[in-house]
């Protein structure tokens, strides 16, 4: 498997992000975080991964505008 094209941004979405939504929806909808340390990085990294996707898909409008 080569990561050229889009590859590489399938699998950040399977193996970082989708991880990572999925703790935080459980996490919140049971009640049940089993780290409250873990689920607050979590929650940092949620917030890096939407300002870099802000960043990120700004600049490739800008750019093609």
């Amino acid at each position: 498997m080569k990561l050229e094209g889009h590859n590489w941004v399938y699998m950040i979405h399977i193996f970082l992000v989708a991880p990572l939504l999925l703790y935080l929806s459980i996490g919140y909808l049971t009640d049940n975080k089993l780290n409250d340390d873990l689920y607050k990085f979590a929650m940092w990294a949620l917030l890096a991964f939407a300002t870099l996707m802000l960043v990120y898909h700004g600049n490739k409008l800008v750019s093609h505008l």
